[in-house]
């Protein structure tokens, strides 16, 4: 709910409260109160194929199981599940803020780019060999270690804000029903990455130039 709040606040500093700023508080509200749904991409869940001991894989639960045998029905991330105790179900997840799996992998990426090849290695294969005891050890590159990410921070919010560190392009597969439909690819460049100024803030900073891209 402290995004409720702080929103609460930019609201009032930018002297935009009506009846949609209203509502979108609600929206956000009752999201909260629901828990988040994650449903992972198809193309995150090919990630696995060639590794099924990987735990990470497990993190797919589906509403009809059907025991042991095949697996159908919907598919949801069951990654931090929510408090049984309280009658949360496999689809509510709360992620965590900060774990020691993303520390290893900063330590990775940092070892890459300041010749630290060793202590690179060493995190990187922690994580690896942690999630999937049969996994072989790997001498990581920059390319490895994004996709090392991107399976464990699936639903954290990491991805996006890792391709405009590192540059890259984010693409919707077409063929998976589960994708939003519209835009297929965006890259890091892209001037939607960056939001608008508003109205207001440049009315009273007349200085503020409206970031490339937008309109008035």
């Amino acid at each position: 709910f402290e995004h409720c709040i702080a929103n609460m606040f930019y609201f009032s500093i930018a002297s935009a409260w009506n009846a949609s700023s209203l509502g979108y508080l609600m929206i956000m509200t009752l999201g909260n109160a629901a828990g988040g749904y994650v449903i992972p991409t198809k193309d995150w869940r090919s990630l696995f194929d060639g590794t099924p001991d990987d735990i990470r894989a497990q993190w797919i639960r589906y509403d009809d199981p059907n025991g042991s045998g095949k697996q159908s029905g919907e598919y949801w991330l069951a990654k931090f599940i929510g408090n049984k105790d309280r009658g949360y179900s496999f689809r509510r997840n709360n992620p965590r803020v900060l774990r020691i799996s993303e520390a290893y992998l900063i330590v990775a990426e940092a070892g890459l780019e300041c010749n630290e090849a060793a202590k690179a290695k060493q995190r990187f294969n922690e994580i690896r060999i942690t999630r999937d005891p049969s996994a072989s050890e790997l001498t990581p590159t920059l390319e490895l270690v994004q996709t090392e990410r991107r399976k464990e921070f699936i639903g954290e919010g990491h991805r996006f804000f890792d391709v405009l560190r590192r540059g890259g392009t984010i693409t919707r597969d077409d063929s998976d029903p589960k994708e939003v439909s519209g835009i297929t690819s965006i890259t890091w460049d892209d001037y939607r990455c960056v939001l608008p100024i508003s109205h207001t803030e440049r009315v009273l900073y007349q200085e503020l130039q409206q970031n490339p891209g937008y309109k008035e």
